[in-house]
């Protein structure tokens, strides 16, 4: 079992030997949720770019140059992501 310490901003900095098993990098999300009432439960998360999904439906690929503008849409999907649901 390892141990760490939630910070001021209550972040917490998860263990580079877990960190590499999960191959976690950062930027990566994760889902976090009350797991039996007093335990948390962290599960990596595999975000799908909107506009990936619509150049798949439609079958057509994205224009050049649109992958650095995607790449930054990304970065402001944690504003998006459902509130983190808890569990008795």
């Amino acid at each position: 079992m390892l141990a760490v310490k939630v910070g001021v901003s209550r972040q917490i900095v998860i263990p580079k030997r877990l960190s590499d098993q999960l191959d976690l990098a950062p930027g990566d999300y994760l889902e976090v949720r009350v797991y039996q009432g007093s335990s948390l439960l962290m599960t990596p998360m595999s975000l799908v770019d909107k506009r990936d999904l619509r150049a798949a439906k439609e079958e057509r690929p994205l224009p050049p140059g649109d992958s650095a503008q995607a790449e930054e849409e990304s970065r402001s999907a944690s504003d998006q992501l459902p509130e983190p649901s808890s569990e008795a």
